[in-house]
């Protein structure tokens, strides 16, 4: 998805570009403090990745914008000729990273056996009742695992499979919807990233409702990318919201899609949406979030035979927030490296942003972003499903973002700069579909701008037809004789 550039395009690059910076300094000194080196390596190195990073991107601009004069005429059917290939190529490589991420993990067994907790709450023992959990996706989670262990028996390593195919299912809604947003490329970083991932693997190997709950958040963020392409369904973002709001209830992480959704319908179109027809089908999804949440408060009060109230004050003290913290530091030295790739590849964003003047793709996503920030920094969470789960799976999104737009083709451009000119596919993608040129103008091209210009048109035009309405009778009958008779000796001809 992509947004047109405008002043607070600019804003959220430049808060973006802090970001990415200071974490990347950050994590830079970080791991040359592990590998004890000096500080000032990390920042060398930092300044160093930025400089080549920003040569690479305009580099490859450089590259895009010469393979774009040079395409010709056939270049549409060539295209055309290896979709199906580059297709399949594509599914082959995204069994084979999910295949690998699958060994990756089973090989990793050894150092399965955590969260005991739930291994207890969701054993299957004659005479016991299930717990209460003020956790919505822990409670859930719970009762998966017992259904499982129901068929299966208690045992701990089923358990952790299930963790695992849940982990790799949540990868794979994930790549989608990286793909959907971004491009191919952009899904294929994601999901590198996602199935070598150490930081995801340990996560995978531990009985908790996280792993449950990043498939029900993939989902949800899937269903809400692939909405309408050209025109704002009412309907369809009303149900968009419910959604939101079931997930909002299972936890408060469920509230970083609503900026996603927000996004998602004032994203840029080919065709024109009235801007009324937006904040309608905006305030149906806030509509349907309240009443998601509601319908979830109200099942849950009906399964613990409470009522809603107190169920809904259970809920607020989980996430009161507390004092301020930062959500993810240099502390955890065995992922700072891990953590240093994926600020290395979402600094390619910062310079990515200018080969397009007139759209972006940050402004969906470094909101998104900034809220996990913000709910890690005022400590609205919970042990059971940490903020630092999203902000991992966020900053992977971003790197796949700021990947592919480095890789996305883009039209011709002038040779004063990047991203200047105008060409004949932007102009046909601005114009609403079906609609013809305006009367009296002609279009012709100009090659030596790569644009399109209009002239008047110097012929008259037809007048268009009126109909009119007679104000006499124009009725004949058979009395009408219009043959006159004419003496033969009238010579009328000479």
């Amino acid at each position: 998805m992509r947004w047109k550039k405008n002043g607070l395009s600019y804003l959220i690059w430049f808060i973006y570009l802090l970001t990415v910076v200071f974490g990347l300094f950050c994590l830079a000194n970080a791991s040359c403090g592990v590998l004890g080196f000096p500080f000032y390596w990390g920042i060398a190195l930092g300044l160093l990745w930025l400089s080549l990073a920003g040569v690479a991107v305009y580099g490859r601009h450089a590259l895009g914008a010469a393979e774009n004069r040079g395409n010709g005429p056939g270049a549409g059917e060539r295209i055309g000729d290896g979709r199906g290939a580059a297709m399949v190529a594509e599914a082959s490589l995204t069994v084979i990273l999910l295949a690998v991420g699958l060994i990756l993990r089973v090989n990793s067994l050894d150092a399965a056996g955590q969260g005991a907790a739930y291994y207890e709450a969701a054993s299957v023992i004659p005479g016991r009742s299930m717990p209460e959990i003020a956790h919505g996706a822990s409670y859930l989670y719970v009762w998966l695992l017992h259904g499982i262990f129901y068929f299966l028996g208690n045992k701990m390593i089923i358990g952790v499979f299930c963790q695992i195919l849940l982990q790799l299912l949540a990868l794979l809604l994930l790549y989608l919807a990286v793909r959907r947003l971004a491009g191919k490329i952009g899904g294929m970083v994601f999901l590198s990233l996602g199935v070598l991932s150490g930081y995801l693997g340990g996560e995978a190997l531990t009985l908790s409702p996280g792993m449950l709950y990043l498939v029900i958040w993939a989902a949800v963020l899937l269903w809400t990318l692939t909405g309408e392409r050209e025109t704002v369904s009412a309907p369809r973002w009303l149900l968009t919201g419910v959604f939101l709001g079931i997930v909002c209830y299972l936890d408060i992480a469920g509230v970083i899609l609503l900026p996603v959704a927000v996004a998602a319908i004032y994203r840029r179109r080919k065709r024109d949406v009235s801007s009324s027809r937006k904040a309608a089908a905006l305030a149906l999804c806030v509509s349907g979030l309240l009443a998601g949440f509601t319908a979830a408060l109200a099942a849950a009060a009906v399964s613990r035979g409470r009522h809603c109230i107190s169920v809904l004050q259970e809920w607020a003290e989980l996430y009161l927030p507390e004092s301020f913290r930062i959500p993810a530091g240099p502390g955890e030295a065995r992922f700072a490296m891990e953590y240093l790739v994926l600020a290395a590849l979402m600094s390619l964003g910062i310079f990515g942003f200018w080969r397009d003047r007139e759209s972006e793709s940050l402004k969906g996503w470094a909101p998104v972003f900034a809220a996990a920030v913000l709910l890690g920094v005022f400590g609205c969470s919970t042990a059971e499903l940490p903020v630092s789960l999203f902000l991992y799976v966020l900053a992977g999104i971003l790197a796949g973002v700021s990947v592919e737009e480095c890789f996305r083709p883009t039209d011709r451009v002038e040779p004063d700069g990047m991203g200047a000119g105008r060409t004949k596919r932007k102009a046909e993608a601005d114009r609403p579909a079906g609609r013809a040129e305006p009367d009296g103008v002609r279009r012709e091209e100009a090659p030596e701008s790569g644009g399109i210009q209009f002239i008047e048109n110097p012929l008259p035009l037809p007048k268009k037809h009126v109909s009119r309405r007679l104000d006499y009778d124009v009725s004949g009958g058979p009395q009408d004789d219009y043959d006159l008779t004419v003496d033969d000796s009238d010579d009328f001809d000479i």
